[in-house]
């Protein structure tokens, strides 16, 4: 399969979990000529955005980049999502879709995915934890062999972590 099919199979594959596009209204608040760093903010949800507003010939360097971001990630949050427990596919579809809209959460989000995948690379199981119903405040329980730990992924925003009240 070559790369424009198989964009388009992923993007076909995300529009049965958000057929109303979020990605599509997050962009275009930014207004019609946005500056580039607010579309690098928001770099997940223009690459969606692209994938129906460009043609796959059109893309420049900057496109490509954004879309490639755009689809591997859709891809593994997809995954992710199905491998969910039923009770915790709700709350994580909501913090999802609400991701969309706010770039430092998507930076979060996609950062909380990259630990998943690469902890389970290196042979853990990954549990995750961090949702409304498990009242638990760390987002993984990972296990190998006899260890467990548990997990819980921070990414740099210079609005978190500057202030610890005790």
């Amino acid at each position: 399969m070559n790369r424009e099919d198989m964009y388009d199979t992923t993007y076909k594959r995300l529009l049965q979990y958000f057929p109303e596009k979020p990605w599509q209204e997050a962009i275009l608040k930014l207004g019609s000529n946005p500056p580039i760093h607010r579309l690098g903010e928001n770099l997940i949800s223009y690459g969606l955005y692209l994938c129906e507003s460009k043609r796959f010939d059109e893309y420049d360097e900057y496109d490509r980049n954004a879309v490639a971001d755009a689809i591997l990630y859709s891809e593994k949050l997809m995954d992710f999502y199905d491998e969910l427990h039923e009770n915790k596919k709700n709350p994580f579809k909501s913090r999802w879709k609400a991701v969309f809209y706010v770039a430092n959460d998507m930076r979060a989000l996609t950062f909380e995915i990259f630990v998943y995948y690469s902890l389970q690379s290196y042979d853990w199981s990954v549990e995750s934890k961090d949702d409304s119903t498990s009242g638990e405040t760390y987002d993984y329980l990972a296990s190998r062999k006899d260890n467990v730990v548990q997990v819980e992924c921070k990414s740099f925003a210079y609005n978190k972590g500057l202030l610890i009240n005790a």
